[in-house]
């Protein structure tokens, strides 16, 4: 079960992204010049979008 726990899986290099809060799915929720938080492991760090590229 500690396998699957989220916290074990940040300490394999894994992070996730909130913006306003919300965690980010995916592109079409971020803006140019907004502010995001990256959550990793051992604390978090936040970021300024710059570039959005929606993929193929």
């Amino acid at each position: 079960m500690d396998l699957l726990s989220p916290l074990k899986i940040m300490t394999r290099g894994y992070a996730f992204v909130t913006a306003d809060e919300q965690v980010v799915h995916g592109v079409k929720q971020l803006q140019p010049e907004q502010t995001v938080a990256i959550h990793m492991a051992d604390g978090e760090a936040q970021a300024q979008i710059t570039k959005i590229d929606g993929g193929k």
